[in-house]
């Protein structure tokens, strides 16, 4: 890989992530023990090891978070369900089934703004997203994802998905004549443990101003409060940036708890060799 980027006239090589900051990303470097989740890369404790001794180095890291409801405080949660009900400019609604390319075309163009100056930003391109949503479309619900109006036009969205990893679980991989009929019976009760927020962002004018932070609070209050009637024990929020200070600092102070460390390596090139 690197022999190829270097023929292309490319001087470094960050990684991993499938097949860009917007899929799978990142080497899992702390949470190797928290249960899988989808759309969440595992790798084992050694390659880190392993890559730092090839050269590379970590330049960034992805934090990921979750909320076990069991453990919320009850005081601080009533607070924050106030504060979301309170009476505001913007309204949340729900996903809009039965209009999904519209709806997509919603989230990716608010996701395109409200990401473009972060770290790592790959615009997220319409085949990308219909890709995902037609593959994911047999799970999705209209409670599985909020997006914030502010006069009739869209401003924040936040989506989610049961974890469908726990329908895997214990297959090893090996669907087969067996494991198939039973990740399809798991997937057909709908029985899942965890909800993983995927995609979410505020509108850029907005995010910079106190309305954005309300927007963002209220949001994922909201996609909380509407997993009880999915039965959802716990809520996982990620990536983020580790300096992405703000909304690390929102996602805490709803009751989130950081659960896993995504690291994203680097390797330059210096004439013929490599430095670190």
């Amino acid at each position: 890989a690197e022999s190829w980027l270097a023929a292309r006239g490319r001087r470094s090589v960050q990684g991993p992530s499938l097949l860009s900051m917007n899929g799978e990303a990142g080497l899992l470097t702390e949470g190797h023990d928290a249960p899988p989740v989808l759309l969440m890369p595992w790798h084992p404790v050694y390659l880190k090891k392993h890559l730092i001794s090839a050269g590379y180095c970590q330049v960034q890291s992805l934090l990921s978070f979750a909320m076990h409801k069991a453990k919320i405080d009850p005081v601080i949660w009533a607070r924050l369900m106030e504060r979301a009900n309170r009476g505001s400019e913007f309204t949340l609604r729900q996903l809009r089934m039965n209009d999904l390319p519209a709806e997509g075309e919603i989230v990716r163009t608010l996701f395109n703004d409200a990401w473009s100056e972060n770290w790592g930003f790959a615009p997220l391109v319409e085949a990308d997203l219909n890709a995902m949503l037609k593959g994911f479309k047999p799970f999705l619900h209209t409670d599985y994802a909020v997006i914030a109006e502010l006069g009739g036009k869209p401003v924040g969205f936040l989506m989610a998905l049961p974890n469908l990893m726990e329908s895997a679980a214990g297959l090893n991989g090996q669907l087969g004549l067996t494991g198939l009929p039973r990740f399809l019976w798991r997937s057909y009760r709908n029985k899942y443990d965890f909800a993983r927020i995927i995609l979410m962002g505020v509108s850029a004018h907005y995010r910079v101003l106190p309305l954005g932070a309300e927007i963002a609070i209220a949001m994922i209050v909201e996609i909380v409060r509407r997993s009880d009637a999915h039965h959802f024990r716990a809520v996982e929020a990620g990536w983020v940036l580790e300096g992405n200070k703000p909304v690390v600092k929102i996602i805490e102070r709803i009751g989130f708890k950081r659960t896993r460390t995504f690291g994203i390596f680097e390797r330059r090139a210096t004439g013929e060799g490599a430095s670190r």
